[in-house]
């Protein structure tokens, strides 16, 4: 059984590999989904219904799991992630045809998909009827998303408590969140990027380091990391500022400019961090690495002084990036909060000199125009904030609508996907004009996100 399903799966991936090659009638194609379909009609002898689908961010088809070291685990997993489908399920009586249109179907560019309504919808079509498409709800990510996110907080928290207390933490419980936050950014990071827009200044420290975490997990996964890889930068980010843990107070939440000698403090802790995280169970030496060299800047000045037969590690630019956007959006004792995308405006004038210029514009382009979180003002002159973003027309988003046109509060909030219907109340077209600062409406930033 295990063997056969192996083989089902193989056959599946090499067809899907082989149709950005050859056109769908191509026997490089055709050959593999018939050897497929034989195959699944043989498993149903034994197995009726057959399903394939992700949990806890393992492929997996009926019992048999395929991971990252898989060759056949991106394709179909990507392809899986891409739709938000979350599990396929296939059915006695099972035509070749149909397992043809869903190899076809999951072929689909995800903005093609969209358009037509998701691939149960294209399946649906073309009536096939022995695979059932199960889609990721959307509401369910959401309330994980904030559940990790809570999570995250709490193990923060206490790793800074275990710190001060002058004992070194295990970081296992960092890891176990670390890998939380990965499965939901692989299946929405939307639902957790836009928690990162929560900026509660009282508890700063561990927000901020939240929210660098998140936001370093999302950039790895951008950049097509997977696995222990991406787990790495994002508990770099999480981690980047342990080591301010020793230093003292009064320099840390200082509201002006420090003195030379509070800066020379201050500078240590990138230095104080990677010891205390080298210390640390279970965290891995490439994670030590970047939280050294968080604050080395991109012509590799900045600080600690790196030997220059020393490589700087890549993704430590990223922890910086994170580190930057997030500080510049969070409101401190000696700054208002800039809207992202005036933040990217001040990020985009230190590259090439403080920071990676290709790094940074990829970064921008994983956070997109309006990220999730941001608050925007319609053409309807409602106001609302970004669920989700549509990369391929910023203007067009899945908002929550807060404002209506008039002025007033809504008594509920009104969620409105602009990629498929962008008819205002009076028939009027809604798109996004610009960014917008809740609190000028009187609106709880933290409120309506989450």
């Amino acid at each position: 059984m295990k063997e056969a399903l192996t083989q089902t799966a193989k056959l599946f991936c090499s067809a899907l590999r082989n149709l950005s090659l050859y056109p769908p009638s191509h026997p490089a194609i055709s050959r593999p989904v018939q050897q497929a379909h034989e195959r699944i009609v043989a498993l149903f002898k034994e197995r009726d219904p057959l399903v394939m689908g992700i949990i806890d961010d393992v492929l997996l088809f009926d019992e048999i799991p395929f991971y990252e070291t898989d060759s056949l685990w991106k394709e179909i997993y990507g392809r899986l992630k891409g739709h938000q489908i979350e599990s396929i399920t296939f059915s006695g009586g099972l035509a070749q045809e149909e397992l043809t249109a869903l190899v076809n179907a999951l072929a689909l560019k995800i903005e093609d998909a969209v358009a037509k309504g998701g691939i149960a919808a294209v399946l649906a079509e073309q009536r096939v009827e022995h695979i059932k498409i199960k889609d990721l709800q959307e509401e369910d990510l959401r309330e994980r998303a904030r559940e990790v996110y809570d999570r995250s907080l709490t193990v923060v928290f206490d790793i800074m408590s275990e710190l001060r207390m002058g004992r070194i933490p295990s970081g296992e419980t960092a890891n176990g969140v670390i890998a939380e936050m990965s499965d939901v950014v692989l299946k929405d990071k939307d639902a957790l990027l836009a928690l990162t827009m929560l900026k509660g200044y009282d508890d700063y420290t561990y927000v901020h380091s939240i929210n660098v975490g998140i936001l370093c997990l999302a950039f790895a996964a951008h950049q097509g990391l997977r696995g222990e890889e991406m787990r790495a930068v994002g508990l770099a980010g999480m981690l980047h500022d342990v080591g301010k843990v020793r230093t003292a107070e009064e320099i840390i939440k200082k509201p002006g400019s420090l003195t030379e000698a509070e800066m020379a403090i201050m500078k240590k802790h990138p230095v104080l961090g990677a010891e205390i995280v080298s210390r640390m169970k279970s965290i891995p030496h490439s994670a030590h690495e970047m939280i050294l060299m968080h604050h080395v800047k991109y012509n590799l000045q900045g600080y600690p002084t790196i030997e220059k037969s020393r490589t700087v590690h890549p993704y430590s630019m990223a922890v910086a990036i994170a580190d930057c956007y997030d500080a510049l959006t969070t409101l401190r004792p000696y700054q208002k909060p800039r809207p992202a995308t005036e933040a990217v405006k001040l990020m985009r004038r230190l590259a090439g000199k403080d920071l990676d210029p290709d790094m940074l514009e990829s970064f921008v382009d994983m956070l997109g125009t309006y990220p999730a979180g941001t608050y925007v003002r319609l053409t309807t002159n409602e106001i609302g904030v970004i669920i989700t973003p549509n990369h391929l027309d910023v203007t067009l988003p899945k908002v929550k609508i807060i404002i209506e046109s008039g002025g007033a509060l809504l008594p509920e909030p009104l969620e409105v996907d602009l990629l498929k219907d962008a008819t205002g109340p009076g028939g009027e077209r809604r798109e996004v004009v610009a960014s917008t600062n809740p609190i000028l409406y009187g609106i709880d930033p933290a409120k309506y996100i989450g």
